[in-house]
């Protein structure tokens, strides 16, 4: 518990500064390009290569690659180690490679596929298409990013992989620099914008190389017999499945990126908006957790090390909850605060801000599930059970798109969230009802009691918030001082009530008596 907690906090640390310049890229992005006409297009364009890597890169072949290289490693030999990575580099580059130059050949169709209400807007298809070209390659840079991440994991090492998508960041801050100080404008704001994301692709990548480079642990690409590598062929036969049961959100994501695009303008932004803004805590608590809690399972399992496995897996999910549910319930109480604060200033408007909350509050929902499913939908794949993941993936995905199909001319944007969070927590209940028939975990009265005493105490916190923000905070014109008040004040007022709570419900000292057992 304790080696858990000491690298999910590291991966915590590190991602939350990564997310805190995420944020400063989504507030120059606001300020710069709005919700209006650009801004569709750049989140449109940018979520053609942001889906397949998110399907591929960074969801199927990380929870894939990062179980069989830890396995190739420990149970034939570093040296095959490498010999797998090397097969796996290759085929990277000529799949990935074959997509890159489809999708820049076939940009507009992919664009009315994803977005056909952009037909309807003289310009807009074109302008989408133009910058999809531009963002392809980013998916080359963040697949092999995504292999280098897994090298690290494999070895038990989070600081680069962290770093990464900090660098991702800096570099799109860097393109809203260049807008701002040069007064860009239009279209040539949003080019700008661009390239700079494509940049902080490559730095992504480029930034894990050098300390694996000195271990001599990146090998030059092979592209011959790739398949005739067992091990490549066993990742493989893990990553079909993966590709479904870990893409569950994204999927739900474009299918909501369609019926956004069928809605008035702006819709497609506010969603992408409250999207981002909901991946902070994401990022920094369920995903970090669900790093630590993969690479830690696939060890367990490498070991045999059944008691250990199931322990740590209900730790994770109990600091899970611990985490993600105030969270949660904090968005829902303070998103429209919050978003004033982050982006309504330049091109984002008040209207804007209050279209975004909305998809916040219905988005956080299920942040908690969503995160749930983060840290166990990958814990089956250090077993070879990827079709019980693809399952409760698919069967949240169909459930979202019906709801969403059924209810969005009805409901709006807010509508295509909520569908969003319904999916998820389908997912994530289907996921625990056959983790505990499959692996038979331990006390799990302990885990549901802690379950419930997080939620309890996550509204209790919700009350405090609520009150606060709507009794002490009531200036109808605030100024950016203001703002910046409210939010902080009642966030830490909150924050210090969480911690009472926890207290006050033994939660706190159920932790500390886990850390000394172990």
């Amino acid at each position: 518990m304790k080696r858990l907690l000491k690298n999910a906090s590291k991966v915590s640390g590190l991602t939350m500064v990564s997310r805190v310049f995420g944020l400063v890229r989504d507030q120059l992005f606001a300020a710069m390009i709005g919700a209006g006409f650009f801004a569709d297009c750049f989140v449109i364009a940018f979520r053609i290569p942001n889906l397949l890597r998110d399907l591929f890169a960074e969801g199927a072949l990380s929870n894939a690659f990062v179980p069989t290289l830890t396995k190739t490693i420990y149970q034939d030999s570093p040296k095959q180690g490498l010999v797998m990575v090397s097969k796996l580099m290759g085929l990277i580059i000529f799949v990935v490679g074959t997509i890159i130059v489809l999708g820049i050949l076939f940009a507009p169709q992919i664009v009315h596929m994803i977005a056909p209400g952009f037909s309807a807007i003289a310009g807009k298809v074109d302008q989408t298409a133009e910058l999809a070209r531009i963002l392809f390659p980013f998916l080359l840079f963040v697949s092999l990013g995504a292999v280098l991440m897994g090298i690290h994991h494999a070895h038990q090492s989070f600081t680069y992989p962290s770093i990464a998508p900090l660098m991702f960041n800096a570099a799109s801050i860097a393109g809203g620099l260049v807008i701002h100080f040069g007064g860009y404008t239009g279209k040539t704001a949003v080019m700008i914008w661009s390239v700079g994301t494509l940049c902080g692709g490559f730095l992504q990548f480029a930034i894990q190389a050098p300390p694996l480079l000195r271990a001599k642990k990146i090998p030059l690409p092979s592209f011959k017999k790739i398949l005739a590598n067992r091990r490549v062929r066993e990742m493989m036969i893990l990553m079909g499945p993966a590709i479904i049961a870990l893409s569950g959100a994204q999927i739900n994501i474009l299918v909501n990126t369609i019926l956004a695009s069928l809605l008035e303008e702006g819709a497609p932004s506010w969603l992408n908006y409250g999207f981002r803004l909901m991946q902070l805590p994401i990022g920094i608590f369920g995903v970090a957790i669900g790093v630590v809690a993969l690479a830690q399972a696939s060890k367990d399992v490498s070991a045999n090390d059944n008691a250990l496995f199931h322990r740590n897996i209900e730790h994770a999910m109990n600091l899970n909850w611990l985490l993600t549910m105030p969270c949660a319930v904090g968005l829902w109480v303070m998103a429209q605060p919050i978003v004033a604060l982050l982006f309504e200033r330049g091109a984002f408007t008040a209207f804007d801000t209050e279209m975004t909350a909305k998809a916040i509050q219905f988005y956080a929902l299920g942040l908690p599930f969503y995160a749930g499913v983060k840290v166990k939908g990958p814990i089956f794949f250090t077993r070879n059970l990827a079709r019980i993941p693809m399952v409760a993936s698919l069967t949240g995905i169909a459930i979202n798109i019906l709801f969403n199909v059924l209810m969005y001319k009805k409901l709006g944007h807010w509508g295509l969230a909520l569908g969003t969070s319904i999916g998820m927590l389908m997912n994530f209940l289907l996921l625990s009802i056959y983790f505990n028939r499959k692996f038979t975990p331990p006390q799990i009265s302990s885990s549901v009691l802690f379950f419930f005493k997080v939620i309890i105490i996550s509204v209790l916190m919700g009350v405090l918030t609520h009150q606060i923000s709507h009794q002490v905070f009531t200036d109808p014109a605030p100024t950016e001082i203001y703002k910046i008040l409210h939010v902080i004040v009642t966030i830490a007022c909150a924050m210090v009530g969480y911690v009472v709570l926890v207290k006050a419900f033994g939660i706190w000292g159920l932790l500390k008596q886990v850390l000394k057992k172990d």
